[in-house]
């Protein structure tokens, strides 16, 4: 039986640096930065979508291949200026085969 294949996300930093995800399918962008050593998302919460320290913003092209966000995560997000309507919590981010190559812009 061969493994499932690994969903891939990009995600660069301010000063370009970027750090390649693999992850399996349902983890959250979140879930697998922190696995891979990614810098800049904190995740303190634990994905419990409270704490705002996972935020990235989706490369433009990504921005409506999306889900949307849930009320709770605009909620959280609207909290925290500096405020891009494109930002996301990656705690909210499920990888799966339909976001694979997802890129994300790191705050």
């Amino acid at each position: 039986m061969s493994a499932a294949p690994k969903i891939q996300a990009v995600c660069i930093e301010c000063d370009g640096t970027a750090h390649y995800v693999s992850a399996a399918s349902g983890q959250s962008l979140m879930q697998a930065a922190l696995g891979m050593g990614v810098p800049g998302i904190g995740g303190i919460c634990g994905g419990d979508m409270c704490c705002a320290t996972c935020i990235v913003r989706p490369a433009q092209d990504w921005v409506l291949r999306l889900p949307g966000p849930i009320e709770g995560e605009r909620i959280v997000l609207q909290g925290r200026p500096p405020h891009h309507a494109d930002d996301r919590l990656g705690c909210q981010i499920r990888l799966d085969a339909t976001v694979d190559g997802l890129g994300v812009s790191l705050p």
